[in-house]
């Protein structure tokens, strides 16, 4: 069998939400600029605050979480971290949606035991 890689997605409307509270709250912040001293520290954490979600699910749209299945498993890669799961310890595989937002694969697994982390992706005999 020939491996087979899925790639998550972040939806635009989480995207949007996050933009318009960030926005918000950074707009508080420059409210409280002007008054220098505290109110100031407050100013630039508030937009700190309101901005560096939207940032973060930004780089996970240009980089987007993988799920890879070969002959020797499941393994789910975000960022440079990766996870291999072996398929005889995976129970089911299974599609989760609880609302338009939250989505995801369950993976019940045998033993906790198998949880293993890779050294590389392309290479699962490499197990840590």
């Amino acid at each position: 069998m020939d491996s087979q890689t899925f790639y998550g997605r972040v939806p635009p409307n989480l995207i949007k939400k996050t933009l318009l509270l960030g926005s918000l709250k950074g707009f508080l912040g420059l409210i409280l600029l002007p008054f220098g001293g505290i109110f100031f520290i407050a100013g630039l954490l508030l937009i700190a605050w309101g901005l560096i979600p939207y940032r973060q699910l930004k780089k996970l749209e240009q980089a987007p979480p993988t799920l890879t299945l070969t002959d020797q498993g499941l393994s789910y890669k975000v960022g440079e971290k990766t996870t291999f799961f072996p398929l005889n310890d995976i129970q089911t595989i299974d599609y989760k949606e609880d609302n338009i937002i939250i989505q995801g694969i369950s993976l019940p697994l045998f033993s906790e035991k198998t949880f293993h982390q890779l050294k590389s992706a392309t290479d699962p005999d490499t197990l840590e």
